[in-house]
């Protein structure tokens, strides 16, 4: 029986929009930065970890980390880049670094699509998806 090993090697980045550094790994980070220039956060002293895992039920998601200038934004495995779905999910998830940036108040009781900090996503992410290329 034959053995076979397999390295896989993740490409770790560092990426700066002036201020804003993006470090992690994943193949979404010039739309993510073409985003972020567009809502005017690329002079913001702030790091994005960007990272794409398997995910079940969703393209993606933002979390806060225990580093007050530090964001997640984790992208589902599957979207392809420069696919519409994953520009969307990109511009998306950049409204909720600025509202998180901007001091913003996550809510968690209404539904989903009627919490305010998901209205805004959900009508910014179409405006701003296009300036991915």
């Amino acid at each position: 029986m034959k053995t076979f090993i397999a390295i896989i090697i993740t490409a770790m980045f560092t990426f700066n929009v002036n201020a804003l550094e993006f470090i992690g790994s994943t193949k979404h980070v010039e739309c993510a930065a073409q985003v972020a220039t567009a809502l005017g956060l690329q002079d913001t002293d702030h790091r994005v970890w960007m990272k794409d895992e398997r995910l079940r039920n969703v393209y993606g998601y933002f979390a806060t980390t225990n580093d007050e200038n530090t964001s997640a934004l984790v992208l589902n495995k599957r979207l392809i880049t420069g696919h519409r779905d994953a520009k969307l999910t990109i511009a998306h998830e950049m409204v909720h670094i600025m509202q998180h940036l901007r001091g913003d108040t996550f809510d968690t009781e209404p539904a989903y699509h009627d919490r305010k900090h998901e209205i805004e996503a959900f009508k910014l992410e179409k405006q701003l998806y296009t300036f991915c290329k």
